[in-house]
């Protein structure tokens, strides 16, 4: 089997009590650990054809927490409604909110 691109379409992420340049950097840290998540537990075989992922309930994260961690926590809650097996660093945060779109 070759390794064919993965193409995750975020419909819209939306993101309140963050300042504007980190709520900005979300996009390319939600693509990098959705990246990593994939590289180390695959792609799940109903979606390798392709497919929707419903839309994620609203995920809260500590007021001030770092862009990265909001976006480890995003990309988590996509893998997981993608049907992704384990999402390593698991934990949530509580706080503030940000909430992912649907993706397809």
């Amino acid at each position: 089997m070759t390794d064919r691109p993965l193409r995750l379409k975020l419909d819209h992420l939306v993101v309140h009590g963050m300042a504007p340049a980190h709520a900005k950097a979300l996009g390319p840290l939600v693509q990098a650990e959705l990246a990593r998540l994939v590289a180390a537990g695959g792609v799940p075989p109903h979606l390798a054809a392709g497919g929707r992922i419903p839309a994620l309930p609203r995920l809260h994260a500590s007021p001030g927490a770092a862009p990265d961690a909001v976006a480890a926590q995003v990309a988590r809650a996509v893998y997981g409604a993608m049907g992704g097996g384990s999402t390593q660093g698991g934990g949530t945060t509580q706080g503030g909110g940000t909430t992912p779109g649907n993706g397809g």
